[in-house]
């Protein structure tokens, strides 16, 4: 019997005054740090693989990968219009 995973840690939203200013941020700027964190994801899953595939050569797994910063349904809604995301 495997014991269950232990509960996620979460980094990016990490406490309530954290979530607050992750809430103050303008579209583009969450925009932008979701990038961010999209590739430091991708490195991290990278690092995974590289170690499943050589583990001598690559012995340190990747860490966890971060969530995304949540964008506000408002916010989903003026992305869906072209001459808004346009000027991105």
């Amino acid at each position: 019997n495997q014991a269950p995973p232990a509960p996620r840690v979460s980094r990016t939203h990490s406490s309530p005054a954290i979530v607050m200013l992750l809430k103050s941020l303008s579209l583009t700027a969450i925009l932008q740090r979701n990038k961010q964190i999209e590739a430091d994801n991708d490195a991290r899953r990278n690092k995974t693989l590289d170690n499943a595939r050589d583990p001598v050569a690559h012995p340190v797994p990747g860490s966890e990968t971060a969530s995304l910063i949540t964008i506000d349904t408002d916010d989903l809604v003026r992305l869906r219009v072209p001459s808004f995301v346009l000027t991105f």
